[in-house]
């Protein structure tokens, strides 16, 4: 994961960024007044581990392939 991204010129900053404007527009459709605070925080926490979780091992892949085009 992140390999080709080497490829496109992309910037790990600009990667986080991405990720958390699409958890924000995931967490859009969802009701907050109709799951409760609570919930939805816990949805919103969820999402926001689950991306941190592939920005981790993009980065990875971004890095290695970076190391190894050199």
């Amino acid at each position: 994961l992140g390999r080709r991204h080497v490829q496109y010129k992309a910037n790990v900053i600009q990667m986080e960024l991405l990720g958390l404007l699409l958890v924000k527009s995931l967490l859009k459709p969802i009701p907050k007044e109709e799951v409760g605070d609570q919930e939805y925080g816990q949805i919103s926490e969820a999402y926001l581990v689950f991306f941190r979780v592939i920005v981790y091992w993009l980065k990875f892949g971004f890095e290695l392939q970076k190391r190894c085009s050199v």
